[in-house]
């Protein structure tokens, strides 16, 4: 491998999100006598997708075309065609200015020197791929800086890259970025609507019902989440875990104390996670007791780390603090947690309640607000952020009620008990109300 082609090793991450597999391809496509990289990997945001990606050997560090903050794709990117979700790892088996050969187990995708499969129109038009994510991307910048004329511009964008959205690949890739916009700039039913009709069209593709279904139970509605989240199970890509699917009707279940809801999600993780839960029951089973507040439940003290869950780590050193733990040496627990960038907010949160206990206010408001404006902006695209967002409310109201400014912690208690009336947090704030 020459200097060029090591060098965008480096960069791989912010090409799939997720991982690469190997081996990667060298070949001159273009036939200017300098060879292209092929690397194929996987990309959660867009659905969980393979893609394959040529690269610039000597351009500049790549990045997948989702990630919103370059203004254009990055010459070092000089194609990226998503292929549809994944069932197993993929390698680039062969690569030329004749085309390129992508495997997943024993499936050869037979694709055109620049990633689009043989037989797309477009096969060989390998500019009008990159002008469809160079528009997406100006159309999701649109929403979230000047909302409320997605309409319009979906239609255009729409009948002008008609061609590319015929790829469902493509569509699936769209219909995320799009709605992940809308749901960030706080138009939750817009997000809803563009996933619903997208459903509609490819009711097989799992993950516009596993978005579908997250969106609803952020915005409250959870019998038309739950729906949603268990008609995706329906659509899943045989051969791919579907994970996040039924973590999220779990921590609904954990979030509203529901015990049916619960008993069910038990048995969805043993009937479609290949019985992970039966393998993972230690983690799992400080969710309910921590939302309850029942912080003498044994299930915390038989708490073992796992990658998957990481946040109920933080769970069981909230246990702790409540049980009477030294403040103090819990708040500096929590900020050596807090390094871990997937339960960065969840520990700042315990971090905030450690110091508030510890006597240190000022240092708790600091790290209460901070936080919370941090979960907002996660909160909007993500449930499993979402289930903090009214702890970190609840939490800043108990800062602000702290430092006698009760008329400014009201809102903040409001929140709590309005999004989780049954749990140990949203009943504190109600009390607080009273």
């Amino acid at each position: 491998m020459d200097p060029g082609t090591r060098s965008l090793v480096q960069t791989f991450p912010r090409l799939s999100r997720r991982y690469w597999a190997g081996p990667m391809a060298t070949a001159d496509l273009d036939g200017d006598g300098r060879p292209e990289v092929i690397v194929t990997g996987v990309n959660n945001p867009l659905g969980y997708q393979t893609v394959v990606a040529v690269l610039s050997a000597h351009g500049p560090a790549a990045s997948s075309p989702d990630l919103l903050p370059s203004k254009s794709q990055p010459p070092a990117v000089l194609a990226y065609a998503p292929l549809g979700p994944e069932i197993v790892a993929s390698v680039v088996e062969s690569a030329s200015s004749q085309g390129i050969v992508v495997r997943e187990a024993d499936t050869r995708f037979q694709l055109g020197r620049w990633g689009s499969p043989l037989g797309s129109p477009l096969q060989g038009h390998r500019q009008v791929r990159n002008r469809f994510w160079a528009d997406l991307r100006d159309l999701c910048r649109s929403i979230l800086t000047a909302p409320g004329h997605q309409a319009g511009l979906w239609r255009e964008f729409s009948s002008t890259h008609a061609a590319v959205l015929k790829e469902p690949a493509s569509f699936l890739a769209a219909t995320l970025m799009t709605s992940r916009a809308l749901a960030a700039a706080g138009d939750h039913r817009a997000a809803i609507q563009t996933l619903a009709r997208a459903a509609g069209r490819e009711p097989q593709m799992g993950d516009l019902w596993l978005r579908l279904g997250e969106q609803r139970l952020i915005i409250g509605h959870r019998s038309l989440g739950r729906a949603a989240l268990l008609r995706s199970l329906e659509g899943s890509t045989p051969g791919r875990i579907p994970f996040d699917n039924v973590l999220f009707l779990t921590l609904d279940a954990a979030l509203h104390d529901d015990g049916a809801a619960w008993n069910q999600a038990m048995q969805l993780w043993d009937a479609n996670v290949n019985g992970w839960e039966r393998k993972n029951q230690d983690a799992l089973a400080p969710l309910r007791p921590f939302y309850r507040g029942d912080w003498n439940d044994a299930t915390f003290d038989r708490f073992t780390p796992n990658s998957n869950l990481k946040a109920t780590a933080v769970m069981a050193e909230w246990a702790l603090l409540e049980r009477g733990e030294n403040a103090r040496q819990v708040a500096t627990r929590a900020a050596h947690l807090a390094e871990d960038p997937e339960i960065a907010d969840p520990a700042h949160l315990l971090e905030a309640a450690a110091q508030l206990r510890a006597g240190y206010v000022t240092q708790a408001q600091t790290t209460a607000r901070e936080t919370l404006d941090s979960l907002r902006v996660a909160a909007a695209t993500s449930y499993e952020a979402f289930v903090w967002l009214p702890v970190a409310d609840w939490l800043m109201g108990s800062v602000l009620e702290a430092e006698n400014s009760s008329d400014a912690a009201r809102p903040y208690f409001e929140a709590a008990s309005r999004i989780t009336p049954e749990a140990w947090f949203g009943q504190q704030a109600a009390k607080a109300l009273r």
